[in-house]
């Protein structure tokens, strides 16, 4: 007995409150998180099938491991972290109750972080472009080639695949948010992301724009980007500065996270589903 209804409940329930809290205020509450990774391992030592456990946990362990990676260089979140790999833990393999929809052969958390990109992308070209809209859109010559190496493969992906009206949709989307926010990088980046504060105005987990700091300051005071107190405490001992370059407006994972675990339960994998489907 693998508890399915239970797995499924717990995973929609917590992903939902924790994707409106996020949405609301950028951060994920610890309590929640830990529930949902304890409620994860009691499922699935409880059939008492240990091979089944370690298929289970292992995953979410090695999750964890490149997430704190992620989350030490500003690239996720803990809580983004914390949250797929919960995801994991609760549903290892798509429910059988699921059945309709594209199967593939990974795991299903896999599934899930692809279709969680795919929305988080979205988001967050279309949040940018909001925040630009009163403004003269700038371009880097250097983003041009990669922008344009986008146009290219997409242009050579159509007579690869028989795209119908739902495909082309898609691939549109997909490729239309990657070049703008490829050709507005940086502009985005000057203009709405990095914002100079002070130390007392400093959240915990912001993240510190370190290309926009001097490299001797940051070495001499071993500073990381991820802001924790103890870094802060750091930036409060740099007499020659008194705000730093640091990057708020960054666009919430959580909703995309749960539109991803939504599409993936009802339709399988969906990148196979949308462009094979």
């Amino acid at each position: 007995m693998n508890f399915e209804i239970i797995r499924i409940a717990v995973a929609l329930i917590g992903t939902s409150y924790l994707a409106y809290e996020d949405y609301k205020t950028s951060f994920m509450n610890d309590k929640v998180l830990y529930s949902l990774l304890a409620i994860g391992v009691i499922l699935d030592i409880a059939p008492l099938n240990w091979d089944f456990a370690v298929y289970c946990i292992v995953p979410a362990v090695l999750i964890l491991a490149v997430g704190y990676v992620a989350y030490i260089s500003g690239q996720l979140g803990a809580g983004d972290v914390f949250l797929f790999s919960a995801l994991q833990l609760l549903l290892p393999f798509r429910p059988s109750l699921l059945s309709y929809g594209a199967e593939v052969n990974v795991p299903f958390i896999i599934s899930v972080f692809l279709a969680s990109s795919f929305y988080a992308l979205i988001f967050s070209a279309v949040y940018y472009a909001y925040k630009l809209r009163n403004k003269k859109l700038k371009f880097e010559r250097k983003t041009i080639i990669p922008a344009f190496l986008l146009l290219v493969i997409f242009c050579i992906l159509f007579p690869l695949i028989n795209f119908g009206a739902r495909q082309i949709v898609f691939m549109s989307v997909l490729f239309a948010s990657g070049i703008f926010l490829t050709i507005t990088k940086k502009q985005i980046t000057e203009e709405v992301v990095v914002q100079y504060l002070r130390p007392s105005e400093i959240e915990e987990e912001d993240i510190l724009c370190a290309e926009k700091m001097d490299a001797k300051i940051l070495k001499k005071y071993n500073i990381h980007r991820v802001l924790t107190k103890k870094e802060i405490a750091k930036l409060k001992k740099i007499k020659k500065m008194r705000k730093f370059p640091v990057m708020k407006n960054l666009p919430r994972i959580g909703p995309a996270i749960l539109l991803g675990l939504i599409s993936c339960l009802l339709v399988g994998d969906m990148f196979i589903y949308l462009l094979f489907y």
